[in-house]
């Protein structure tokens, strides 16, 4: 498990009926270790968000079977993933679940994706399970539209993005 911390929460559904909305400000996910130092950045912030807004219609999934989610808008997040020698890893953060069934329900008849943004994302991972390995990103802003019917998948997707860095073992970076 791992701290968690929560700024400003505010659920609305009178102002946004049919639709329901959430925003969430100034989350922390600190993961405070496992009663082990595997490295410094074990206990480092795992992610944090600067704000996360989400608004889903619930009737269409309530009375349709449709997921139609109008938005959800990530804005000034951050991540710092990390996996030791030892296969440890700093976002290994939710606990163990001790329901053994893995049998999934049915899926939605459609899922709508009206407005999917993210808005200054960075995020590091390092693995140092097998030799070293490490990826960085700054500066990911994207946005997403999109359905899918049965089979059927259509999306359109915008991505900029400020750095890209990757390097493996000691050697130097490759991006």
């Amino acid at each position: 498990t791992c701290d968690a911390k929560f700024g400003n929460v505010d659920l609305t559904l009178l102002s946004t009926f049919p639709n329901a909305g959430l925003k969430i400000e100034d989350v922390v996910f600190v993961n405070p270790g496992k009663g082990q130092v595997v490295d410094s950045r074990q206990n480092d912030t795992v992610a944090r968000i600067g704000s996360l807004t989400v608004g889903i219609d619930v009737k269409a999934f309530l009375k349709e079977d449709k997921v139609i989610v109008h938005e959800v808008i990530l804005d000034d997040a951050t991540a710092n993933l990390y996996i030791a020698a030892d296969g440890s890893a700093n976002f290994d953060i939710f606990p163990k679940s001790e329901d053994s069934d893995t049998s999934s329900g049915s899926m939605p008849s459609l899922i709508d994706l009206k407005k999917i943004k993210i808005n200054n994302l960075s995020a590091l991972f390092v693995n140092d399970k097998d030799g070293h390995m490490s990826a960085e990103v700054a500066g990911l802003d994207m946005d997403l539209k999109g359905s899918m019917e049965q089979e059927d998948i259509v999306a359109d997707l915008k991505l900029g993005i400020n750095q890209l860095f990757f390097a493996q073992g000691e050697g130097q970076p490759m991006l």
